[in-house]
């Protein structure tokens, strides 16, 4: 860990700062890269058509009219928010098509992802490769001998492990869960492993996400997430009580889709109701971002078709 200075605390994760307004905010860092959802194809180009993308996209499950229909509203919502111009999105019998300009290509390739956003506790926190702590026979408060179980035998050197890891923890956001937080380089021989509570605030407890110039001398892009007010009162609860533990049981790890995309240390209640998120992010992946945590989560999980 690194040192802590004046209103700032620094880890390999997160630091805390003072907005310009003086409300004190979570910053999230994370190299996260909005990921890509699948494959490519498209209707067949014509002259009017050649500098367009268009991803065909199928329900991975049982999906009814109305789960299709607001399928059609989620990602029309994330075109919008994202600033897509002349995107259209269509639904035919169980297909549905996004079609957008050619340099939208990196959002339309994340459109298709559920999108929901938990933050959970840290219950404990290790190296890949280093077991837990051998003879402690207690159980973390807020975890399960299964959780547990899984925790020690979680490799986050091998993507099968992390990707079952984030299956899990985004199919049962309810109940404890464990995940893999990839280290700034990327290397997977460097991702920490963790051991988490269940889910204590979602994305639904968002007022908006918006997507804007980092503030730092390494420039990039950030999301600015604000709580609406139930949200923002959990919000400082939460952090409250983090703050009063030792590490690494006070962290809060931010999951998107089950993956950790950050899990900052918090040494104080912040109760301001903001949060941003920033790391390695082009203009097009902190748009995708904010347009699918502004947007709301799929009804159902898709499976990209086609895309081209």
């Amino acid at each position: 860990m690194k040192a802590m200075d004046d209103l700032i605390l620094r880890t390999g994760h997160g630091r805390l700062r003072r907005t310009r307004f003086g409300v004190a905010a979570l910053v999230l860092t994370t190299a996260l890269t909005a990921a890509a959802c699948g494959d490519s194809d498209d209707d067949g180009p014509s002259p009017d058509d050649a500098g367009r993308v268009t991803i065909t996209l199928r329900p991975a499950g049982a999906a009814t009219p109305q789960d299709l229909d607001k399928t059609r509203e989620v990602l029309a919502a994330r075109l919008d928010f994202a600033e897509v111009e002349n995107g259209t999105v269509r639904v035919t019998g169980d297909t549905v098509t996004v079609e957008a300009p050619g340099e939208s290509r990196e959002i339309l390739d994340g459109i298709a992802r559920i999108g929901r956003l938990d933050f959970r506790p840290v219950l404990d926190a290790r190296p890949t490769g280093v077991p837990p702590v051998p003879g402690s026979n207690t159980l973390p408060s807020g975890t399960t001998p299964e959780a547990a179980e899984a925790y020690a035998a979680l490799d986050c050197a091998r993507t099968d492990q992390a990707d079952a890891a984030a299956t899990a923890a985004a199919s049962v956001p309810d109940a404890p869960a464990t995940g893999c937080l990839a280290s700034a380089a990327g290397a997977p021989a460097d991702a920490e492993a963790l051991l988490l509570g269940a889910s204590e605030l979602t994305g639904d407890e968002l007022q908006s996400a918006k997507a804007q110039p980092a503030r730092n001398a390494t420039g990039g892009w950030e999301v600015l997430v604000t709580f609406a007010p139930d949200g923002t009162a959990k919000f400082g609860a939460i952090t409250g009580k983090l703050a009063a533990n030792s590490a690494p049981a006070n962290r809060f790890a931010v999951l998107l889709d089950g993956r950790v995309i950050v899990a900052p240390s918090v040494v104080q209640e912040l109760s301001g109701g903001d949060a941003v998120i920033t790391g390695s992010f082009t203009a097009a992946s902190a748009k995708l971002l904010a347009a699918q945590l502004s947007s709301g989560t799929l009804p159902v999980p898709l499976a990209v078709e086609s895309a081209t």
